[in-house]
């Protein structure tokens, strides 16, 4: 199934980001937030997820990435058919290099 959504696309600068959030959410009369991919993981059966890193580790390997892009494609889905823009967060708010480096995925850090 194909999906029709406008990526805003994304400056580097912080500044020009924070402003271009602002905005949306000053211009739309709500906008919907993710609630909470982590406890849809740690609920599944067969899903272990990292003491130290979570669930960042799932970017780099299969099938744990597959089930994590559809977690993310059902809510893209119902932002679309809302008509809503949507605000998803990172999986890799636990990455930091240290605790990379805990979870053997240190090499990545640099990502």
């Amino acid at each position: 199934m194909g999906y029709n959504v406008r990526v805003m696309s994304v400056p580097r600068d912080s500044v020009t980001i924070m402003n271009r959030f602002t905005a949306t959410l000053e211009q739309c009369s709500a906008v919907l937030a993710e609630g909470a991919v982590i406890e849809r993981l740690r609920r599944r059966p067969g899903i272990r997820l990292d003491e130290h890193a979570l669930h960042s580790g799932f970017l780099y390997r299969q099938p744990e990435m597959g089930i994590l892009a559809g977690i993310y494609r059902e809510y893209v889905a119902i932002g679309r058919d809302a008509g809503l823009p949507l605000v998803l967060l990172t999986p890799t708010w636990k990455a930091s290099f240290e605790r990379l480096k805990r979870t053997g995925l240190a090499r990545l850090a640099a990502v």
